[in-house]
């Protein structure tokens, strides 16, 4: 439901067999996401529409047994979010449900406050969203995990384009939904 927070890491290096309570949800609310992600980091929140760009300054530090503060300005539900570091991968490469992909420079999602509404990565096709949100490099390979298969597509073959355009459509959807992208 939009939340977000960031934790020490220390809060979790002892966890008793029964296991470790790490945040507080409300109701039908689950976590999409936990990474540990150096402080000098931006990351990159998306919903089925937009991404918000912030730093790790943006996030709000608090304890397990709290909610967090709201992520990004959407009445979507938030997918996920990937990492951004300052040596990172030169490219934001965004795929829709649809198998569109569409590659711009990282430089082209400007940072921002959290809570935010967010930017396009990538003009949506009517009844379209985005499926998924990397950052990475011309020697990546983005792998779609499909329902009848896998299909490969190297970094260095999407053509670089503006966050405005719908993409290219790189991934057989076709009686063949997308259940997950993975990188290489």
């Amino acid at each position: 439901n939009n939340y977000i927070k960031k934790m020490d890491l220390d809060d979790f290096m002892n966890v008793a067999p029964s296991g470790l309570l790490y945040t507080k949800v409300n109701g039908d609310d689950v976590v999409k996401d936990v990474q540990i992600v150096p402080f000098d980091s931006d990351i990159i929140i998306y919903s089925n529409k937009k991404a918000l760009r912030i730093g790790m300054d943006q996030v709000p530090h608090f304890k397990r047994s709290t909610l967090g503060n709201l992520a990004m300005n959407t009445k979507d539900p938030i997918d996920g979010f990937t990492v951004l570091s300052l040596n990172s991968a030169p490219y934001i490469i965004a795929t829709t449900e649809n198998g569109k992909v569409n590659k711009i420079s990282a430089s082209a999602l400007p940072k921002s406050d959290r809570n935010k509404a967010g930017n396009n990565v990538i003009k949506l096709a009517k009844g379209d969203k985005l499926f998924s949100v990397n950052v990475l490099n011309d020697n990546n390979k983005l792998i779609a995990k499909c329902m009848n298969g896998t299909q490969e597509i190297l970094v260095k073959d999407i053509p670089i384009l503006s966050s405005i355009s719908s993409g290219t459509k790189m991934i057989n959807t076709k009686n063949n939904a997308i259940v997950r992208i993975e990188v290489e």
